[in-house]
């Protein structure tokens, strides 16, 4: 059978059961099982090509995905590391903060019994041109911070 459509045996009878199938129903025979098998195996491939384009798309995908993570792990050892840094500047800065404060405030003075503003805007000036420093001009001791104390006893036992 040309068609590729299995042929169904023929019934057998009397007259067949004695002799052999002709040379023509053997070749029929193969043509037909011929004609299945290649039906069959063209299902077959056109089933591995769809399988092969479906894993090459699966593959492209995944490949993509990994390269996307690469570069976020990437980036994110970068952020980890600049935060760090960061965290390092800040805590140095707070420090360096804290000190300046610290030094700010060693070097203040106090001075009591002159007049708000009596400065005129220039602290400095009027500071250099004050003259009444002195025992001998306040009616009590100078009173010394806790602070400058205790930076005075380091210096003279050091």
């Amino acid at each position: 059978n040309v068609t590729g459509e299995p042929t169904q045996p023929r019934p057998t009878t009397a007259n067949d059961s004695a002799s052999p199938p002709s040379t023509q129903d053997i070749m029929d025979a193969i043509t037909a099982l011929s004609a299945s098998f290649n039906q069959k195996f063209d299902m077959l491939t056109e089933a591995l090509t769809e399988l092969r384009s479906t894993m090459t798309s699966i593959t492209e995908r995944v490949t993509t995905i990994e390269e996307a993570t690469t570069n976020q792990e990437t980036r994110l050892t970068c952020v980890e590391k600049q935060c760090a840094e960061l965290l390092d500047e800040c805590k140095r800065l707070k420090d360096k903060c804290n000190d300046l404060e610290s030094r700010s405030r060693r070097n203040n003075i106090r001075l009591i019994g002159v007049a708000e503003k009596e400065e005129n805007g220039r602290p400095t000036e009027f500071i250099a041109k004050l003259k009444l420093l002195g025992p001998e001009n306040f009616s009590k001791p100078i009173q010394i911070d806790h602070r400058v104390m205790i930076i005075h006893e380091r210096l003279s036992s050091g």
